[in-house]
């Protein structure tokens, strides 16, 4: 994510469409196209592989930051 904040400029700049690779949706606007699931994606699909294998109960362990913020937000309670 800092790294696409950081060169994405330059690309508008010189009217150039940036495909980065990332997951920081926040980066993703106009000219700046991410290849990369979000976190909603991600959780998601981890959510969806549990039920399948019959679990009831999970519990995520996330970092404390941006990423563990996102990826919490978009848990089912």
């Amino acid at each position: 994510g800092a790294d696409v904040a950081a060169t994405k400029g330059i690309a508008a700049d010189a009217n150039v469409p940036m495909l980065a690779l990332s997951n920081d949706q926040s980066q993703a606007d106009g000219n700046t196209y991410l290849m990369g699931s979000g976190p909603a994606e991600q959780a998601a699909r981890v959510i969806e592989y549990a039920v399948q294998k019959g679990h009831k109960r999970i519990v995520a362990v996330l970092p404390d930051n941006a990423y563990g913020a996102a990826v919490r937000a978009a848990l089912p309670n």
